[in-house]
This record gives C-alpha cells, structure tokens and sequence, in this order.
C-alpha cells in the first residue's frame, strides 16, 4: 500500500509557530547571561593605581651665563722704606737780569697780489652790469617802495609853471556837449599862383579845454585830502600791490573745491596811522568761510601809511576767478 504525504499550503517567507518559539528561546539566555554579568562585575574589587605628578618643562628657554669666577686677589707687597731726605740747601740769589733791548720792527710784507678769477665769475658779473639784471636792485627798490608814501609827497599842481612844448591830445568821451568854435580861416589866402604865396599860409592850433585822466585823478585825489579823508585811487592802489597776496589764498583753497569762483565785498576801517582797526566780509559769493577768515586776516595786514585824515570806513570789492 503506497505511502500519501502532506504539504502544509504556507508560503517560504512565512513564519512557522517552531520558529517563534526557537526566537523567544534564544533572546531569553542572551538576557539572562547580560544580567548576571552586569550583575557580578561590579562586585569585582580592582587595584587603585596611583597617579604620578610629572614636571612640566617649562616652555621658554632661559639664557643662563656662565659666572665668571673671581680672579684671586694679588697678595699686598711689602712696602719699601722711605729714606730720609736731605736738607734743603739754601737757593743763592738769582742775579738780575739785564734789560732786554728793543727788537727791531719787522718790516711790512708786501700785499700778495689778487689771484686772476675765473672767466666764469667774469662772465658773470658782465651778465649782472648788462640786461635785465642791471635793473633787479631798481626793480626790488620799487616793489618794497611804499606807495602810500609816494602819494601822500605828491605836491599839488602849480599854473605859473613853463608851457610844456607838447601837444595835448583831446579826450573824446568827456565833454562831448561842448561846441566846436571851428577854425579861423580868416588869415588864410585863396590865391596859390606863386611860391611866395605859399608860404604865406599859416596853420592854426586848436587848443582844447578838456583835462587829461591823470590830471582828473589827481585832482580828485586833491579834493579828498583836503577833505580829510583817504582817497579811492590810494586805497586801488594799495590792494593791488597785495593782489599776489590774496590770490595766493585763493589758488590754495582751488586745491579742494576746484569750483570755487565769486566777488568777496570787505568792509574796513582804516586808521589815521595806516593801520586797518576793522575788517569783515559783509557779501561772498565763494561760499567758503575758511577761506573768507583768511581774508579777512589778511586785510588787517595792510598798510595804507600815516596821514592827516579822519578814520575812513569803505567797502572794497575783490573778484576771485580761475585764471
């Protein structure tokens, strides 16, 4: 009779009850031995190691010098005995000396000869007799010549002087309303038939009454000194002999502000002695107040040179532009 086996319909990947109770068998012997080791180790008794203290080396290096040793002391020689001096003999009595007679005056040298210069500093000194170098002292002289003084000398103009041989030329923008009295033709004659007649024709000078700008200037000047105060044509002077001066301010403020441009009016008082008492910027287009401080320090410095005028208050106006 033939045997008939049995398959259970489970899949390969399933899981079997013999499985299951095969795992749960093996986790509770690993368990049980973790806890009976944790258990009894710390019933171990261990030996204490002791501990060493070890030096550190220190970490910089020090520079140890060697000592010199003390070099051994000389031993002290004997002293030597001092002999016994001798007496002093008495010194005889210098005999007297004559009288030294007079030296002779040595004669006088003869003064050396100046050595011959050099082409060199003889080229050089023609340059400096010839050209513009002659006039460099005049130059100078005019340039630290007061020029209030020159104006407050000036003499006023006398009419009984000599009639100066120069013709006068007329102005024609002063005076333009007055009348031309013409020329007198009354002396001259219509008939040119010979030489002699010729020469008989005269030319006739017109004398104009209008005054040259000098002479209008000067007068003016005249005026207002003898009203007791200060001219405008020597205060214009005066700021421009010292224009170098302000433009110097100004070109080192146009290191900074490249745009810098405008009229700067100041307003001064000027003493009888020259001397500026007062000065301030009352109107400035610049628009820099270092700059403007600057200025009006540099007005204080001015010297308008003593005279018999009142105190004089003015308002000048100075043009800054980039040249």
């Amino acid at each position: 009779m033939a045997s008939t086996y049995y398959n259970a319909p489970m899949l390969p990947w399933n899981f079997g009850h013999e499985d299951d109770r095969r795992f749960r068998r093996i986790v509770a012997i690993v368990l049980g031995v973790t806890l009976l080791f944790s258990a009894l180790i710390p019933l171990i008794p261990l030996s204490e190691r002791e501990q060493e203290t070890r030096e550190v080396p220190p970490r910089l290096a020090k520079l140890v010098i060697e000592q010199r040793k003390p070099e051994p002391k000389p031993e002290p020689k004997p002293e030597p005995k001092k002999e016994e001096e001798p007496e002093p003999k008495p010194e005889p009595k210098p005999e007297p000396k004559p009288e030294p007679k007079p030296e002779p005056k040595p004669e006088p040298e003869p003064e050396p000869e100046p050595e011959p210069r050099s082409t060199v500093e003889k080229a050089r000194e023609k340059a400096s007799k010839s050209g513009v170098l002659a006039f460099s002292n005049d130059l100078a002289d005019l340039e630290e010549r007061d020029v209030s003084e020159s104006i407050a000398r000036e003499q006023p103009l006398s009419k009984s002087g000599a009639s100066a041989s120069e013709t006068e030329r007329e102005i024609v923008t002063s005076k333009v309303d007055t009348g031309s009295q013409g020329i007198d033709t009354s002396g001259l004659s219509r008939d040119s038939g010979g030489e002699k007649q010729l020469q008989e024709r005269e030319t006739t000078r017109v004398e104009s009454p209008v005054e040259s700008e000098q002479q209008q200037v000067a007068k003016r000047t005249r005026q207002q000194q003898s009203a007791g105060v200060r001219s405008d044509e020597e205060i214009q002077l005066v700021f421009d002999r010292h224009k170098s001066a302000f433009y110097r301010l100004y070109r080192r403020a146009l290191r900074t502000d490249p745009t810098l441009q405008g009229t700067v009016v100041v307003k001064l008082t000027i003493a009888p002695s020259g001397e500026v008492t007062k000065a301030e910027v009352i109107d400035s287009e610049l628009g820099d107040d270092g700059l403007e401080r600057r200025i009006e320090l540099r007005v204080m410095q001015l010297d308008f040179g003593a005279q018999q005028v009142k105190s004089t208050t003015v308002k000048y106006p100075i043009d800054f532009f980039p040249s």
